[in-house]
């Protein structure tokens, strides 16, 4: 189960992301931390209101994001832990 490359490219942007949440987005980011998941239409609902009303608690997991996607997933990166 690959993470869609969409994914890293809203957070390489610095974009917030609640993304369906899968075992890769979980072994590459901290989830709550660096992104946020949901499992089902009511958690992302949930969700989707708290951030609504709590929009810097969303920027600093977006930054988060930012930051570990910059640290741990360039293309770079990536690409010698393919061919390691």
């Amino acid at each position: 189960e690959a993470i869609p490359m969409r994914v890293i490219n809203v957070m390489a942007c610095g974009g917030f992301l609640i993304a369906e949440h899968s075992e890769s987005i979980q072994d590459l980011f901290e989830v709550g931390k660096e992104i946020e998941t949901y499992r089902t239409i009511d958690e992302l609902e949930s969700k989707v209101a708290h951030f609504l009303e709590h929009p810097a608690e969303a920027q600093e997991i977006a930054q988060r994001g930012l930051d570990a996607v910059r640290s741990r997933h360039t293309m770079r990166i990536r690409a010698a832990s393919l061919l390691a």
